[in-house]
């Protein structure tokens, strides 16, 4: 509101200055009066709802699993953090604005001061404490111009604390990114200023009002105080310097001050704009772990069906060797599935071409392809075999793969990585990367061991062909609970099913019916207890893994894998350990899971590799040139969750 009026010489006791009053805010500047008030309440009130919950999600202590401090509420962050940056990059907008059509005031003759106090003005009553005016006239000159440079530096000390909590809040994420700052130093970075700051205006504030309640207070106890007037100018500039006792406000250019509003206007754009380049990767961070642990922590209940049905099956199991190594047993594997050329695969000891070659596979003798053996060909043996597909079975027995599963069979563990591996892995090697082998030689020879079996008891030596299958089973129940990969656990699994299906059939076919009965009344128990379990429970979570991952009774290819989930999403879980890495705990907890896991020098390699998480593809697009930027901001260089999202992202 614009204070003008006139000013009764009259009516003025004798202490008034009897100069008369001039406009305020001066001409063209009415656009401006209080701007910078906004901007604070914006700064202030954008940057608490953006900084404070991702603050506290940050430096709250937190187990390493979980998604952080508002668990599956995870998105409250997201949101609150996506308001927030409107309404701060809204409040640099506006600053901006404020600082060009100052700059552009300075063009017209009026100096930075003036223009300051006029953004400043939210009580509405600058003009009168610049002129002395009404109860202002009771304060001292010197104490006035005191009074509008401690408005100035309360509106200064705001404006600098509503861009801390954005601003600072950031370079503080950036700091604390590169160990350079602790939890308790985050917050202490981040709010002390602030603190600092508002309790400043805090007394200014007070000391500002104690001197205008006094002077009021005594204006209106004057007699003549309802009856002054005001006065309009001519001109404001000397009617200023006209005024008796008047705060000097003197005229300025068009080069005066302008340049440092330019400057500061610029800056604040700056700020603007960095500000969602900094904020954007920690609300991306603060959404994308939970968001991943949701969807990608994978579920294999399939394959934990297959391994609680094979528990049926271990009365059936041969004895083991003491003398057969784990290696011995790996190697023994490594020769039937035979696998691909690759940098990190070693010359096997010795490897044996493929048991079924071209058409053989579904075009033999038999009629059947070789995976319903177990199911249609055994219990032929009761009806009596063709002589020309006993013969093709039991030369089929002769392949020299097939020793190699008695091999595996008798062995009480299996080194895999020593036996498949060349090591030292690679160092630029990911699990992303990790090649696996193919293992379908060994389904292959699991078929070809149950018809061989078959060949045999159609040969009189039902002992030898039970022999067999009881192999089948151990080899399949020990690639199934020792395989390193999750795959070699389902196919062993497959297999030591299809020995106890055979088995039965065989049981039957030679006259073994109560046998075969109990056999088939196991293996129904135990499918019925692997499909209670699973529609009673709701799959793997990210906070159960740890315990999984430690848990004897797991298989071993599902407890690696579960490994190199957490490894992968573990640095974005949330925001905390993005920032400031895993907790002092999560070393033991490290040591604990190689205590379970790893059980020779190959497989440290692998469990070292799996630490290093999914890795990233080499291809430098522009997803992942955004994702490093991220990952600058978040910190973990290339185990950055940014970039692991990227990562996954870029390979679909």
């Amino acid at each position: 509101m614009t204070q003008d009026a006139r000013s009764p010489e009259s009516a003025a006791g004798p202490d008034i200055p009897s100069s008369p009053l001039v406009g305020w805010p001066p001409p063209g500047l009415e656009r401006l009066r209080g701007d910078l008030w906004g901007v604070i309440d914006r700064l202030g009130v954008g940057g608490a709802i953006l900084t404070l919950p991702l603050l506290a999600t940050l430096t709250l202590p937190q187990d390493p699993w979980r998604r952080g401090i508002f668990g599956d509420a995870w998105w409250v962050v997201l949101l609150t953090s996506l308001a927030g940056l409107w309404i701060v990059v809204g409040g640099y907008v506006q600053l901006f604005r404020s600082l060009i059509r100052g700059r552009a005031a300075t063009g017209r003759g009026y100096r930075i001061h003036t223009v300051l106090l006029v953004l400043t003005d939210r009580p509405g009553d600058t003009g009168f404490l610049i002129q002395g005016a009404r109860a202002y006239s009771l304060i001292d000159q010197a104490v006035r111009a005191t009074l509008l440079n401690g408005r100035l530096a309360q509106a200064a000390l705001l404006v600098a604390a509503g861009t801390w909590l954005s601003a600072g809040f950031m370079v503080g994420v950036l700091l604390a990114a590169r160990g350079m700052l602790g939890e308790g130093d985050l917050v202490l970075w981040v709010l002390l200023p602030i603190a600092l700051a508002t309790a400043a205006v805090i007394l200014l504030l007070a000391l500002e009002n104690g001197v205008i309640r006094k002077a009021r207070r005594e204006w209106h106890a004057k007699p003549w105080s309802e009856d002054l007037g005001r006065e309009e100018i001519r001109e404001w500039h000397a009617a200023v310097a006209a005024r008796l006792g008047a705060v000097a406000l003197a005229e300025g250019s068009a080069e005066t001050g302008s340049e440092a509003l330019r400057g500061a206007a610029w800056a604040v754009a700056f700020v603007a704009f960095v500000i969602p380049v900094l904020a954007v990767p920690l609300v991306i961070t603060a959404g994308i772990g939970p968001v991943l642990a949701s969807v990608a922590v994978p579920q294999f209940s399939a394959t934990a069906q297959r391994a609680a049905r094979s528990e049926a099956l271990i009365p059936f199991e041969i004895p083991t060797d003491a003398s057969v190594t784990p290696e011995q047993a790996a190697e023994a594997l490594y020769a039937i599935v035979a696998p691909p050329t690759d940098r990190v695969f070693r010359s096997p000891a010795r490897s044996h071409g493929p048991i079924f070659s071209g058409e053989a596979y579904r075009q033999n003798p038999t009629g059947l392809e070789p995976h319903f053996w177990s199911r249609d060909l055994v219990p032929r043996l009761g009806e009596g075999l063709d002589p020309a597909v006993a013969a093709y079975l039991q030369d089929l027995g002769r392949h020299p793969a097939l020793a190699e599963l008695g091999v595996i069979a008798r062995a009480r563990a299996m080194d895999e990585a020593g036996a498949f591996y060349a090591l030292p892995l690679p160092e630029d090697m990911s699990v992303w990367e990790f090649p696996i082998p193919r293992y379908g030689r060994i389904r292959d020879a699991a078929y070809a061991q149950v018809g061989a079996a078959v060949g045999d008891a159609a040969a009189g030596r039902v002992d030898e062909a039970e022999g067999r299958l009881r192999e089948l089973i151990s080899a399949g129940r020990l690639l199934g609970n020792d395989g390193q990969t999750l795959i070699a656990n389902l196919v062993g699994f497959g297999i030591a099913g299809a020995g106890g299906e055979a088995l039965a059939n065989l049981y039957d076919a030679t006259g073994r019916v109560v046998e075969g009965a109990a056999l088939r009344e196991r293996m129904a128990i135990a499918e019925r207890a692997a499909r209670r379990g699973r529609a009673g429970g709701g799959g793997a979570d990210i906070s159960t893994l740890p315990d999984i991952v430690t848990d004897s009774l797991t298989i071993r290819g599902l407890r690696w894998e579960y490994l190199i989930t957490l490894s992968a999403l573990g640095p974005c879980l949330n925001l905390n350990r993005a920032v400031f890495g895993p907790p002092e705990d999560y070393g033991a907890w490290l040591d604990e899971v190689r205590g379970f896991l790893v059980r020779s020098d190959s497989e440290e390699a692998v469990f070292q590799l799996a630490l290093r998480g999914w890795g990233l593809p080499e291809d430098e697009g522009a997803l992942l040139s955004v994702a490093r930027l991220f990952g600058r901001v978040v910190g973990g260089g290339v185990r950055s969750c940014t970039e692991l999202a990227a990562a996954a992202a870029a390979t679909g």
